[in-house]
């Protein structure tokens, strides 16, 4: 969930664990043991990504539902 500070109109995405009320950190878990979340698409190169938005787009058109 983002919260905003109306101030600064500064961004920052928050991840709260519902059963230790706990804020789970922004990081990929280096033992099993850890705490973090992470994602996937963080390993995707940022221009990469927008190739691979733009490929899909392309595709998309094809699909029928």
């Amino acid at each position: 969930m983002p919260l905003v500070k109306q101030e600064t109109k500064e961004e920052k995405i928050v991840i709260i664990d519902t059963y230790t009320s706990m804020e789970v950190p922004l990081k990929e878990p280096k033992n099993a043991e850890d705490f973090g979340a992470w994602s996937l698409y963080d390993k995707i190169p940022a221009g990469e990504r927008g190739k691979m938005v733009e490929n899909w787009n392309g595709c998309a058109i094809n699909i029928t539902t």
